[in-house]
């Protein structure tokens, strides 16, 4: 699931912090575990930032997970890291520890972003949003169970890509015209971009989606 090469360290830190997490994995692997995933946990529900030492650690963990044959925890951990580089910004780290990725812990990688977009939103904005029939119940964007099956089932790059793109679409339906939640929606919506998986600048695509919604609501 995940390439060992030395260049993908190289890649994704500096020797001194890829030096900082060799020792914590070499001193104990079930400590490591449990700073990484712990680390995961306070970055998701708390947006605490990941130390510069969290990317190579969490990736040797996940490494060290997948020969042992946990998969499903070691997708979990790269799931996560991906949509937290993503989410601050680091877009080329999250591409290479995702290049090797499936297409389903790049589907959890997108749900967890689709998350932190729902931690983002504040009361009012989620009050807003059930007053409008947007999203859940609650307020709350929800990324769209079908789409993610239609993105995992997808058998090549370019109907993956088409996929996005309906993603970024469902996200814009769902989210008020306000500057804001505009920036906001637009924030995540180049973030989802990211995944995709040839080499091409997807913002336009993405601003289109949400300023023409934005637009056409308050056309109306």
């Amino acid at each position: 699931m995940l390439d060992d090469a030395p260049l993908v360290y190289q890649q994704i830190s500096n020797k001194k912090t890829f030096n900082q997490a060799k020792k914590i994995f070499d001193k104990s692997f079930d400590d490591a575990l449990a700073t990484v995933e712990g680390h995961l946990v306070d970055a998701r529900t708390q947006n605490k930032k990941l130390a510069v030492e969290d990317v190579p650690l969490s990736y040797m963990v996940a490494n060290e997970l997948a020969k042992r044959g946990e998969v499903d925890r070691a997708m979990n951990i790269i799931s996560n890291l991906a949509a937290e580089l993503t989410y601050y910004g680091q877009a080329n780290q999250a591409n290479i520890i995702m290049r090797n990725a499936s297409p389903v812990t790049k589907a959890k990688a997108m749900q967890n972003l689709i998350n932190k977009l729902n931690n983002d939103l504040t009361s009012s904005q989620k009050k807003k949003n059930v007053k409008k029939g947007l999203g859940t119940e609650t307020g709350e964007i929800v990324l769209d169970n079908g789409l993610l099956q239609e993105y995992v089932n997808a058998t090549d790059d370019t109907q993956r890509n088409a996929v996005i793109d309906k993603i970024n679409q469902s996200i814009a339906d769902q989210m008020p015209p306000t500057l804001v939640e505009q920036f906001n929606a637009m924030r995540y919506a180049n973030m989802l971009g990211n995944f995709k998986t040839i080499e091409r600048n997807v913002t336009g695509n993405a601003l289109f989606y949400l300023l023409t919604k934005a637009k056409n609501r308050n056309n109306v």
